[in-house]
């Protein structure tokens, strides 16, 4: 949550922890953080005034789910955005690689997980981590 609030200072960000069905996680922490950042850095770009965080731990998973109120994916967006080096139509300026997705995907898919974007009043980007 502090990682949250200190990334996301010009936008309100409301954060929740859905459920917490296990005692204990076994992963790799650093790694779900840089992941986490990168999904909380591209919601704070795309956002108009929010970031909706929320953590769900459940059938030894770990989900962390990051949402903004911007304009959501593209069509095209929701099919490559996870591919390295593909840029939306947003970010075609200078300062972007089209990295990041693609870095939390591989992360994720190490940790038995996946990444999963998807359109909802804004875009959401779901990253799965099993334990």
């Amino acid at each position: 949550e502090k990682t949250a609030h200190s990334v996301c200072r010009e936008k309100e960000i409301i954060f929740s922890v859905c459920s917490f069905e296990t005692e204990a996680l076994n992963i790799d922490f650093p790694i779900v953080i840089r992941v986490f950042e990168n999904l909380l850095s591209n919601a704070m770009r795309f956002a108009a005034k929010s970031v909706c965080v929320s953590i769900d731990v459940r059938h030894k998973a770990l989900y962390l789910t990051v949402k903004d109120d911007g304009r959501g994916f593209q069509k095209e967006e929701l099919e490559h955005a996870t591919k390295p080096f593909y840029k939306g139509m947003a970010e075609m300026g200078p300062g972007h690689f089209g990295m990041g997705l693609g870095i939390c995907k591989i992360f994720c898919e190490k940790h038995g997980g996946c990444v999963e974007l998807w359109n909802d009043g804004g875009a959401v980007v779901m990253a799965v981590f099993k334990m």
